[in-house]
């Protein structure tokens, strides 16, 4: 599917962006298209890829009408996971959040729409019942997402939790600290949460772009709780309960129980049909099996152990390791064994 194809990806320089960038760049794509803000970035990302030909590096924001539309000519493919993602930030920048998650994805779906480009927006499970500003923000583009195909049948989206070693995510946050031998603060001991591989993460991008237009794929994730993780990460230092933060869940839903009639499960992912049909010339049903249940992260039947945890971040195969040094230095990392025999070494 993605021979000879140009793909732009929004938010390309970032976390996700790059290893789909990583992905693409042995699939013989004409172009792979990086649209980011940030010139630092940029000059990171064509050093780390220097090797990548088919790789263009496109300055722009979002936000911008003309440069999406300008970068958006002759392209096949959009990926979108530009976002504001942190939720502090969002809480406390809601007009930015807006501005970004909202007004910027309506951007890049009229730019797809004009230029006639397949696209599939990446939403979160903080978009399901969402209770904090980034939530609200990302429900709001994903239903945007889905309902522009009453303009054009291009667009999909794709659902998931924690993505493992993400910037902003919880596990580089823990490994930071015990490198300092800092306390490894938790906001609830119940707290639970989805956790997804990189390599899952860009399975579900490619998966999401095989359905028909107007599909929602949620990706099928293991759960932990996040006292666990911090247990796993350094079994010796505090654990101090520092109180959930405002508007926090303890447990996160990918799929709510108004979705259930439309949900149908899979080996590794789920597929929501739409509430509508957008073309009558398009078949939505495809079987699977259908989902009983609310999809939470309280799900004791996909909850990691400690020891599973451990074997998460540490995979004993090399093969199936997440190596984030490998986009931050530009070469293959291999991680150090720690010489505390409390502390995981942090390679995610």
């Amino acid at each position: 599917m993605w021979e000879n194809k140009s793909v732009l990806i929004t938010g390309g320089t970032g976390y996700l962006g790059r290893a789909l960038i990583d992905y693409l760049s042995v699939k013989h794509c004409k172009r792979i298209i990086a649209y980011a803000r940030d010139p630092h970035k940029h000059e990171e990302l064509k050093r780390d890829f220097f090797h990548v030909t088919a790789l263009r590096s496109f300055m722009g924001d979002i936000r911008d009408k003309e440069r999406l539309n300008m970068a958006m000519k002759g392209v096949d493919i959009c990926i979108h996971t530009a976002a504001l993602k942190s939720i502090a930030s969002a809480e406390y920048n809601p007009s930015e959040a807006y501005s970004i998650n909202v007004a910027g994805t309506h951007n890049v779906l009229a730019a797809c729409h004009k230029n006639k480009v397949r696209m599939t927006f990446l939403s979160t499970d903080k978009a399901v019942n969402p209770t904090t500003h980034y939530g609200k923000t990302k429900a709001l583009a994903e239903s945007l997402t889905l309902n522009y195909n009453y303009y054009s049948t291009l667009f999909s989206a794709v659902r998931y939790g924690n993505v493992m070693g993400s910037t902003g995510s919880v596990l580089p946050l823990f490994q930071d600290l015990a490198k300092k031998k800092s306390p490894l603060p938790i906001t609830d001991p119940e707290m639970t949460r989805f956790w997804m591989s990189k390599k899952q993460a860009v399975r579900m991008v490619e998966l999401s772009l095989t359905y028909p237009p107007g599909s929602l794929v949620v990706g099928h994730s293991p759960t932990f709780k996040v006292v666990d993780l911090a247990a796993t990460v350094h079994q010796r230092l505090p654990r101090p309960v520092i109180g959930v933060k405002p508007n926090e869940k303890i447990h996160e839903i990918l799929i709510s129980k108004e979705e259930l009639p439309r949900a149908q499960k899979y080996k590794d992912h789920y597929l929501i049909e739409p509430a509508v049909s957008y073309d009558d010339s398009i078949v939505y049903h495809i079987k699977g099996t259908p989902v009983t249940e609310e999809y939470t992260s309280d799900n004791r039947k996909d909850r990691l152990t400690r020891s599973e945890i451990r074997d998460y971040i540490n995979p004993p195969n090399q093969a199936f390791r997440d190596d984030r040094s490998r986009y931050q230095n530009g070469k293959q990392g291999v991680a150090q064994q720690s010489s505390n025999p409390g502390e995981v070494s942090p390679r995610v």
